[in-house]
C-alpha cells in the first residue's frame, strides 16, 4: 500500500531539489489543467441542466411589470394585522424595526458572551488538547445544525418576542464562537507560556497576555454580528418570526401589496446602512490600537513630570468601551427579562428531543431513483445547489473585485463601486426574488442567480480591504513598467491573497449548501431536504420523527463540509501540522497499537 501511495505520489507531484533546501510539492501541470477542465466540464453540464427560460405568457410579464411600478407608487398604510399604526406605514414600520433592533442587540449580545466562553474554554492551546478536541467537536455538530430547524422550532415553541430573541442569540453564539476561536489559534502564545514559567496562574495569564490583545476584535465582531443579523429580518418573518420582515414579507410576496413594501424596505436600508457606517466608525476610532509618539529624550533624562503626565492620563478608549458594553448588557437583560416565559406549545418541544435519538428512516429507500426517497441524490440535489451558487459568486466576485481597489482605481470610482456594492447588498434576497419570480420558468434557477449574486456582494466587501493592503512599492513598480491595472490584479493581487479568498471560498460554500435548505421554502419543492424538513416540522401537521431523518441527513452533510474545509484550511493553506484530525489521527493510532501490543502479550502468555 505504502508502495502504491509513494507511486502515485510521485507521478502527481514534483518539487525542486538543491544541496540544502528543497520546495513544495506542487501537482504537475498538466493534471493541474486537466483538473480545471473537467471541473469546468461539470460546472457547465450543470448549468445546462436548469431551466433558463422565461415565462412567454402575458400574465408573467404583467406581473413583473405591475410588481415595479406598485413598488415605486407607495401607499403610507398597511393591510398586515390589526394595528392601530396600520395607518401610518411609516410609524408601524419604526416600531418592528425598534422590535427587530431590540431582539437583534439583545440577542447578539447573549451569544457573544456564550461565544466569548466557548471560544475560550475550547481552545487547545490553553486547555488540554484532548478536551479541546471533543469539546470543539461538540461545538462543530451544533453548527452543523441547519440555521432552518432552529427557527421553525423556537418560533414554533415560542412566543414571537422569545423566539426572535433565541434566533439571534442561537445564530450569533455558533458563528461567532467559529471567528472567536480562529483568533485565539492565531495569536502568539509565547508571553502566555511566559506567565506560566514565572509561577502565574492560567487564569491569570491568560488575562494578562492574552485576553488584552484579542478583546478589541471580539468586540468589533459582535457589532458586525449585530448588523449582518438585522439582514436576517425578512427570511426569518417568511418561517414564522415577527420584526420588520413581515412587513417586507407581506408586501413583497403578494402583486396587491407591492405598494406596501417600500416604505418598510427604506427603514430597514436605512438601519442596516447606518449600523454599518456605526461600526466602522467605531471599529476605526475605539478598537483599532494607533501608536503614539513618545519623546525619548524625556524618558533618558528620567523626566519625572513626563511619567506623571503619562500616569495621570485617562485612557477615554477604555472608558468608552466599558460603559458601551455596560449599557448594552443592561439593555439585554433588560429585553430578556422582558420577554419572559413565552412559550406555546412545550409538547411540541417534547415530541421534538424524543424524535431526536429515535428518527424514523422508513422516509428513505436507497435503493430507488426517486429523488424524494433517495437521501444520497437529495444530498446531491443541494451540492448542486451549492456549486452553481459558488460558480456564479467566484465569476462575480472576480469581475467587481477590482472596480473596489482604490490602489489600482480612481478613488472616486472605487467608492462608487463600494457603494453599489452595499445598496445592493442591503436590500434582502427575498424582495429580488419576489419581484423576478412572475418572468422566470424556474424558481430554483433564480434562488440560485439572487443568492450567488448576494453572496457576491459579501464576499467583495471582506476582500477588498485584503487587496488594499498588499505592498504598495511593488504596485508602483508594476505600474512604471507599463503593466495594467488588469494585469496587476490577476498577476500579482489576487496571488497576494489567495490563502484569505481560498478559505473565504471554502465558507461560502458551506454558506450555499445551507441557503439551498433554508431557502428551500421558496423552491417549490425543487430542493428537496429542506422541503420536506419544513413539511415535517409544520406546527399544523407536526411529525418529528420524519422531520429528524432530514435533519440529520442535512447535519452530517454539514458536519462533513466542516470538517473537510478545516483540513484543507489548516494543512493546505496554513500548512499546520499538528491540527485538531491529526491529533485525533495520533491518539487513535497510539491507543490502537496499545492495544495490539497488549493482545500480542496475551497470546505470547497463553502459548
Amino acid at each position: 500500500m505504502l508502495k502504491i501511495k509513494q507511486f502515485l505520489h510521485k507521478i502527481l507531484f514534483y518539487r525542486y531539489e538543491g544541496k540544502n533546501s528543497a520546495t513544495t510539492y506542487k501537482l504537475r501541470s498538466i493534471y493541474k489543467r486537466l483538473l480545471i477542465f473537467f471541473s469546468v466540464a461539470i460546472i457547465i453540464y450543470l448549468f445546462a441542466t436548469l431551466d433558463w427560460s422565461l415565462h412567454n405568457n402575458e400574465f408573467g410579464q404583467k406581473t413583473f411589470i405591475n410588481n415595479l411600478k406598485n413598488l415605486f407608487r407607495p401607499i403610507n398604510q398597511s393591510t398586515y394585522g390589526a394595528d392601530e399604526l396600520k395607518n401610518n406605514l411609516w410609524l408601524y414600520s419604526f416600531k418592528l424595526l425598534f422590535d427587530t433592533l431590540k431582539y437583534s442587540i439583545a440577542g447578539t449580545f447573549i451569544g457573544f458572551l456564550l461565544a466569548t466562553l466557548t471560544a475560550l474554554g475550547t481552545n487547545r492551546q490553553f486547555t488540554n488538547k484532548i478536551y479541546s478536541f471533543f469539546a470543539r467537536g461538540i461545538m462543530l455538530f451544533l453548527r452543523a445544525i441547519p440555521e432552518l430547524i432552529f427557527i421553525m422550532l423556537f418560533t414554533m415553541v415560542f412566543e414571537s418576542g422569545k423566539a426572535l430573541l433565541l434566533i439571534f442569540m442561537w445564530f450569533s453564539w455558533l458563528w461567532l464562537h467559529k471567528y472567536y476561536i480562529e483568533i485565539v489559534q492565531n495569536i502568539d502564545p509565547t508571553p502566555f507560556y511566559v506567565s506560566l514559567n514565572q509561577g502565574n496562574s492560567k487564569f491569570h495569564a491568560f488575562r494578562k497576555e492574552i485576553f488584552p490583545r484579542i478583546v478589541n476584535r471580539y468586540i468589533s465582531l459582535f457589532l458586525y454580528s449585530t448588523e449582518s443579523n438585522m439582514r436576517w429580518a425578512s427570511i426569518l418573518a417568511t418561517l414564522g418570526a415577527t420584526g420588520i420582515g413581515v412587513l417586507i414579507n407581506h408586501g413583497a410576496s403578494v402583486t396587491a401589496n407591492f405598494n406596501q413594501l417600500l416604505i418598510p424596505l427604506i427603514v430597514l436600508s436605512s438601519a442596516i446602512i447606518i449600523l454599518e457606517i456605526l461600526n466602522l466608525i467605531l471599529k476605526k476610532y475605539l478598537f483599532e490600537s494607533k501608536s503614539q509618539k513618545i519623546n525619548f529624550e524625556k524618558i533618558k533624562k528620567n523626566d519625572l513630570a513626563l511619567y506623571e503626565q503619562l500616569a495621570k492620563k485617562k485612557n477615554w478608549k477604555f472608558i468608552i468601551k466599558t460603559i458601551l458594553l455596560l449599557t448594552i448588557s443592561l439593555f439585554s437583560i433588560y429585553v430578556f427579562v422582558e420577554v419572559g416565559n413565552a412559550y406555546k406549545n412545550l409538547f411540541q418541544l417534547q415530541n421534538f428531543f424524543k424524535a431526536w435519538f429515535n428518527p424514523d428512516w422508513s422516509v428513505f429507500d436507497l435503493t430507488s431513483s426517486d429523488i424524494t426517497l433517495n437521501p444520497f441524490l437529495q444530498i446531491l440535489q443541494s451540492f448542486k445547489f451549492a456549486i452553481l451558487s459558488l460558480t456564479l459568486t467566484i465569476v462575480t466576485t472576480f469581475i467587481l473585485l477590482p472596480f473596489c481597489s482604490v490602489k489600482i482605481n480612481n478613488l472616486y470610482a472605487a467608492i462608487f463601486t463600494r457603494i453599489f456594492n452595499s445598496i445592493l447588498r442591503v436590500i434582502p434576497s427575498l424582495v429580488y426574488f419576489y419581484i423576478f419570480n412572475p418572468i422566470f420558468t424556474s424558481p430554483l434557477f433564480l434562488l440560485i442567480l439572487i443568492l450567488g449574486l448576494n453572496e457576491t456582494t459579501s464576499l467583495v466587501k471582506q476582500l477588498w480591504e485584503a487587496i488594499d493592503n498588499v505592498d504598495e512599492e511593488i504596485l508602483k513598480s508594476l505600474k512604471l513598467q507599463g503593466y495594467s491595472k488588469f494585469y496587476i490584479y490577476r498577476h500579482y493581487m489576487l496571488p497576494a491573497i489567495k490563502n484569505d479568498y481560498l478559505s473565504l471560498l471554502l465558507l461560502y460554500f458551506e454558506i450555499a449548501f445551507r441557503n439551498s435548505i433554508t431557502y428551500s421554502v421558496f423552491s417549490y419543492n425543487e430542493l428537496v431536504i429542506g422541503s420536506k424538513i419544513q413539511e415535517y416540522l409544520n406546527p399544523l401537521a407536526f411529525r418529528p420523527y420524519k422531520a429528524m431523518a432530514y435533519i440529520w441527513v442535512a447535519t452530517w452533510t454539514i458536519f462533513a463540509i466542516n470538517v473537510f474545509s478545516s483540513f484543507i484550511i489548516n494543512h493546505y493553506l496554513k500548512g499546520k501540522k499538528d491540527g485538531d484530525f491529526i491529533l485525533l489521527y495520533s491518539w487513535i493510532r497510539k491507543h490502537i497499537n496499545l492495544l495490539i501490543q497488549k493482545k500480542k502479550q496475551k497470546m505470547q502468555l497463553v502459548k
